[in-house]
């Protein structure tokens, strides 16, 4: 199959750098935007470094290109090996660092294949699929505010900042991983549409508002930099990054 990606990344309202990164295929985007088109098997990875410490981008940007080498794997237990071992290595680099030695992000992907297609995910990035005029979310975030209003403490969870989180790859702690979750999607989602967004993006954004965005007659990549804008008029201050894969028979 092939698919067309569109993407747009920006940094966030009075940040010099921006700590979002993404995989498309085998090139690792950090704020830029455009189109691309890939053959499957491939692989499309969004990863938002954390804010809360020290080299948020150099930690995106290490996991991004970790997976730009490595081949698309096929399985769930693949999928989880690698991860595992892109994590070592990330704290193995932070740990040479000087004050980066909790680097850390968040990480959501996509691998794609003729017939088959998986999502890890640890952290607040999201996956969403489009069908018709409908979207859904298929990851959930791995964060205090949405754990309290799991477990029925709405109380709690309202008193804890939304993107506070509890997964994330790196942060000299391979515990952080514990949460990684690996999933076998539903081919008939093939002929679907995916989005991911960071939190800069739907934080600011409800999911009705994303879906009238998406479902407007504007391209891929216009409809990328929408979602982007909106979220910043919304008043989001953090990076803002989205990813919209197409298949190539549903252009819009």
């Amino acid at each position: 199959m092939r698919f067309t990606v569109s993407y747009c990344s920006q940094h966030g309202k009075n940040k010099q750098e921006c700590e979002d990164s993404a995989l498309i295929g085998h090139d690792v985007i950090n704020e830029k935007e455009g189109t691309a088109e890939l053959q499957s098997p491939c692989c499309i990875c969004l990863c938002d470094g954390v804010g809360g410490y020290a080299g948020g981008q150099e930690a995106s940007l290490f996991v991004t290109k970790e997976l730009s080498t490595a081949d698309v794997p096929h399985s769930i237990t693949d999928i989880r090996a690698l991860f595992t071992d892109v994590n070592s290595r990330l704290n193995e680099r932070a740990q040479m660092t000087t004050d980066h030695k909790r680097m850390s992000t968040t990480a959501t992907a996509l691998f794609l294949s003729d017939d088959s297609v998986y999502v890890a995910h640890v952290g607040n990035t999201r996956l969403y699929t489009k069908h018709d005029a409908s979207i859904s979310q298929l990851t959930k975030d791995q964060t205090l505010y949405q754990w309290f209003t799991d477990h029925g403490l709405r109380v709690f969870a309202n008193e804890r900042n939304r993107d506070v989180i509890y997964g994330g790859m790196g942060g000299g702690r391979p515990k952080g991983m514990k949460p990684l979750a690996v999933e076998q999607l539903s081919e008939s989602l093939l002929s679907s549409i995916f989005l991911l967004t960071s939190d800069g993006v739907h934080e600011s954004l409800s999911q009705d508002e994303i879906k009238e965005i998406l479902n407007n007659d504007a391209s891929m990549l216009d409809k990328a930099k929408m979602l982007c804008s909106a979220a910043l008029d919304h008043g989001s201050v953090d990076d803002r990054s989205v990813i919209i894969v197409c298949p190539e028979d549903d252009p819009k």
